[in-house]
């Protein structure tokens, strides 16, 4: 085993001890990873397998664990095992398989492979039997068919921007990337894929086709790319070919390239000179070309809203339609084996007959899942309300979450219309479908069956069981109450027409709580179901989309309203007790004991404390408020600018579980925000500098402002003066009296000045394309600018430690300045991050670059002049800022919020005799095993390794403060050990 927060100690000949302790550590500083070549190899192997558990645990959010998922959806992308008559369907985030020996009547076999984000990309290779798959956000993943009835993942590798497509030739594996263009993954050793290669092409890469030694990429608005991968390390462009459309797939026959370019439908290409690729025929479609293939003298072309369109090729430079099947919804995919085309229609898989072209007919389909809107769980049960695309695949999933970790659908029942809303009462699901309420007989989960409906005059959005009624709230149309004492003729008995528009209802006793839109709450008295009456009402500040009830309360999610609680102890006479402001848009809510669930919009969960109505408090959450753009950490506390939604403070005391405590809301858009002292000082946008006291963190309170001409984007604090780059200028603010800030000098810069640090007696201003300026500030009332180095790209960012500015440049990554003579500040080197360089701290030896899509990059600097990658983190959102304290980086994370990394390789302090507790960590370079030791704490103790799962691997009592071996019989990964007392310690086993 190897510790992946000691990754030095494989530099190191023999062995060597580190320690964890109870006591701080001695330093904040940062390790370097030094590049001793001895080790260099088994170096590049560990970093990898970093890369590999980021890429598992990368989607994963703050006090919640993923467990399990049942992702299925939409349709995109198929591929076909035609030796066994297998087609792949990529469906959501997972991919059915399914036996298609009769075409008429597809057979699934397996639902079992599940990713955590959209399946984009499909490619089966016959002779391994392996699917590759190409994950939206997840990059691509192998998996091991040759049972389909139990297929197995293999390994992955993920990749910095949408994995779109995918083409394997021999042991590599070509991926069409979207924004970061073809990325080439050596695949010989199938459980480790990794990147050798990339080429980062201007568009967007949706597809990629080989043929040779070039790989010809389909990249969207940038037509095709002709790209030379005969080494596959060091991929070149040798030529390019415009296409009137986005080019959005790609086939390869014999030597011509068929490119399916949007809205201009089938493009034909020469490529017999690779380096002079030029168009011989196209073929204008009626649709949106998105995907094709050819079987013989036909393209089989995916036309969007116009189904499949059939083309003759037999002469490439005419090409024309000969046949067309229209499908129900929007063609995105085809495959062809035999006589058949397979199409993945959004919601659907249509089986169409092409023996005769010029007349194809579909003769099979097998709908797959749409958008799930609603949810009820009974037993070992989970019931999901499912809109499909148009009608098609709309209805009922019955999935089987007897394991968590492993759900699986079990039945459907399809409706008629959009399934919106279920709930469960006994042996029935009662599902809002559009226009109505459908009763489902669910007592054999695995075949459920509608047994009766009721139509409504509107559309149904919630729906609440309770005895003999259903209460249905039927948008423009109120409240409806369906009697359903008899399942198979429910009928509708009374209604009430609230004065909104009907969204969620809940039932308590003999009261309906409707949450009714732009009305708020109503109250209705269903005591005599026939008649319904309005006992009362309580207008929230918000639109009222959700309501539970629980006890003496109604929960409401009041959409830009956040939570608000209504005591109902009165029915009568409701009134507010309680709110809590969500930064996102309360949709729906749930309450289980002392918590109350808020599903908010696009900000996800959040978990709210309501023990006490009246003081309610946030206490986890699964994504954060806003767009977090910039961030500042001071002792506890982080700072975020949080654009729209003004200063969020968070504790991070306990970093892996991070609480919002406070909030200040600014008039502008918060960008940027530095802490000094009891005040943080915000960059608001055309709002100027707002000055902040946060003396109390759970009550920060404005105490002063200044209204800045420009756009206060970032600041610097330097004793007694603020400085603020104000998009037109560098101003310098005097904050010596926060609550009357005074602007004392300003420096017209030449750009857009977008980020500011201080050292000294100089300002270093990231100026846009007009790179780093430095000014001296030495007085303040006049600064001057002494110096300025032009960078390539945009300078949006910019970090100062000892003698070198860190310029982040955007699409020119990280720029280190040498400012030792700051009149003559001079570019030293530079390192090409793979995204946008947003935002870059540097605390050590490291500079940590907010990347953009690429996310969080961790370079090297211990020898300024040769930056090297050593670490990053693709993070769920897109970094703008980052901010560093001890081992940990804090990530301003756009809509992803905070997201808080440690840094693995820093290490950790080696052993203190002078502390009475400590736990010594032995590792061998030659051995498989590490050795564990303790001292000074009570014996016996129990030591357990985990997994990364949280799953107990390994579990030993230590007995005496002799050296205790583990790790022997561990499979190859990442563990952690954990003793009481003892901070758990990260552990590798490499074999």
């Amino acid at each position: 085993m190897y510790s992946l927060l000691y990754l030095f100690v494989i530099l190191l000949p023999g062995n060597k001890q580190f320690t964890s302790k109870q006591s701080s550590f001695k330093n904040n500083q940062l390790r370097p990873f030094t590049s001793a070549k001895v080790e260099e190899t088994k170096s590049n192997d560990i970093r990898e397998l970093i890369r590999e558990e980021r890429s598992s645990v990368r989607f994963d959010s703050l006090n919640m664990r993923f467990v399990g998922n049942w992702p299925f959806g939409p349709c995109g992308v198929t591929a076909v095992d035609s030796t066994r008559n297998l087609i792949f369907l990529g469906s959501g985030g997972g991919v059915f398989i399914l036996d298609i020996s009769d075409p008429s009547n597809p057979v699934k076999l397996s639902e079992k492979i599940h990713a955590r984000d959209f399946i984009d990309g499909l490619f089966y290779e016959e002779a391994t039997q392996r699917l590759y798959i190409g994950i939206d956000e997840g990059g691509l993943e192998i998996w091991n068919i040759a049972d389909p009835e139990n297929p197995q993942k293999m390994g992955s590798c993920d990749t910095p921007g949408h994995s779109w497509g995918i083409e394997i030739s021999g042991n590599y594996a070509y991926v069409a990337d979207y924004t970061t263009g073809l990325r080439i993954i050596d695949i010989s050793n199938p459980s480790n894929p990794t990147e050798v290669g990339s080429f980062d092409t201007p568009g967007y890469a949706y597809d990629v086709a080989l043929s040779g030694n070039y790989a010809y990429v389909a990249d969207g608005p940038s037509c095709l790319r002709v790209i030379d991968v005969s080494t596959p390390s060091n991929p070149t462009e040798i030529d390019s070919c415009y296409t009137p459309g986005p080019a959005r797939g790609i086939v390869i026959s014999g030597n011509y390239a068929y490119v399916a370019s949007g809205e201009s439908g089938l493009r034909v290409i020469d490529i017999s000179t690779p380096s002079n690729p030029n168009e011989v025929g196209s073929c204008d479609t009626p649709g949106s070309g998105r995907d094709l293939t050819i079987s013989g003298n036909y393209a089989y072309v995916a036309d969007g809203n116009s189904g499949l369109r059939i083309i003759d090729i037999s002469t490439p430079s005419n090409p024309y339609v000969v046949g067309s099947c229209d499908t129900p919804n929007h063609a995105w995919n085809v495959a062809v084996y035999g006589n058949y085309a397979y199409v993945g229609d959004e919601s659907s898989l249509r089986i169409i007959n092409i023996s005769n072209h010029s007349t194809p007919v579909e003769v099979g389909s097998c709908d797959i899942p749409g958008h799930a809107w609603g949810v009820a769980v009974s037993g070992s049960y989970a019931y999901v309300a499912e809109e499909g695309s148009g009608l098609e695949g709309s209805g009922l999933r019955v999935i089987d979450i007897s394991t968590p970790s492993n759900p699986t659908e079990v039945g459907f029942c399809d409706t008629p219309s959009w399934a919106s809303d279920v709930a469960i009462s006994d042996n029935y699901a009662y599902v809002g479908d559009g226009y109505g309420l459908k009763v489902i007989d669910i007592s054999t989960p695995e075949d459920p069956e509608e047994v009766g409906s009721c139509d409504t005059p509107s559309r149904t959005w919630g729906v609440a069981v309770s005895g003999s009624y259903a209460y249905v709230a039927d948008w423009d149309s109120g409240l409806r109450v369906i009697d359903i004492s008899t399942p198979s003729n429910p009928e509708e008995v009374g209604s009430y027409d609230t004065p909104g528009e009907a969204y969620g209802v809940a039932v308590s006793g003999s009261y309906v709580y409707v949450a009714d839109g732009d009305s708020g709450l109503r109250v209705i008295d269903i005591s005599t179901p026939e008649d319904p009456v309005e006992a009362g009402f309580y207008d929230t500040p918000g639109e009222a989309r959700g309501v539970a009830v629980s006890g003496s309360y109604a929960y409401v999610g009041d959409g830009w309203s956040g939570l608000r609680i209504i005591d109902i102890s009165t029915p009568s006479n409701p009134s507010e007790v309680g709110s809590y402001g969500t930064p996102g848009g309360a949709e729906d809510v749930a309450v289980f004991g002392s918590y109350a669930y808020v599903a908010n919009w696009s900000h996800g969960l959040r978990v709210i404390d309501v023990s006490t109505p009246s003081n309610l408090e946030e206490v986890s959450f699964y994504d954060t408020p806003g767009e977090a753009w910039v961030i500042a950490v001071s002792g506890s506390y982080a700072y975020i600018a949080d654009w729209l939604d003004g200063l969020r403070v968070i504790d991070i005391s306990t970093p892996s579980n991070p609480k919002e405590v406070g909030f200040c809301d600014t008039p502008g858009h918060a960008w940027g925000v530095a802490v000094s002292g009891s005040y943080a000082y915000v960059g608001d946008g055309w709002s100027g500098l707002r000055i902040i006291d946060i003396s109390t963190p759970s009550n920060p309170s404005e105490v002063g402002s200044y209204d800045t001409p420009g756009g206060a984007k970032d600041i610097a604090i330097s004793g007694d003066y603020a400085y603020v780059a104000d998009l037109n200028a560098l101003r310098i603010i005097d904050i010596s009296t926060p609550s009357t800030p005074e602007e004392v000098g300003s420096y017209d810069t030449p750009g857009e000045a977008y980020g500011v640090a201080v050292s000294g007696s100089y300002a270093y201003v990231a100026d846009g394309d007009s790179g780093l300026r430095v000014i001296d500030t030495s007085t303040p009332e006049d600064p001057v600018e002494v110096g300025f180095c032009d960078t390539p790209g945009e300078a949006w960012g910019v970090a100062v430690y000892g003698s070198y500015a860190y310029v982040a440049d955007v699409d020119s990554g990280l720029r280190v300045i040498d400012i030792s003579t700051p009149s003559n500040p001079e570019e030293v080197v530079s390192y090409d991050t793979p995204g946008e360089a947003q935002g870059v701290a540097v605390y050590g030896n490291y500079a940590y670059v907010a990347d953009g899509d690429s996310g969080l990059r961790v370079i090297d600097i211990s020898t300024p002049e040769d930056p090297v990658e050593v670490g990053f983190c693709d993070t769920p959102g897109e970094p703008y800022g980052v901010t560093v304290s001890g081992r940990y980086a804090y990530v301003a994370d756009g809509k992803a919020g905070l997201q808080i990394y440690e840094n693995l390789l820093a290490g950790v302090d080696e052993e203190d005799n002078n502390k009475e507790k400590v736990l010594k960590v032995t590792q061998n370079l030659f051995m498989e095993t590490t050795e564990i030791q303790v001292q000074g704490i009570k014996l016996p103790t129990t030591l357990n390794v985990y997994d990364i799962l949280g799953r107990i691997a390994e579990e030993k009592t230590i007995h005496n403060s002799s050296p205790l071996t583990i790790g022997t019989d561990l499979k190859t990964g990442i563990y952690f050990v954990s003793v009481k007392g003892f901070k758990p310690v990260k552990i590798l086993k490499i074999e």
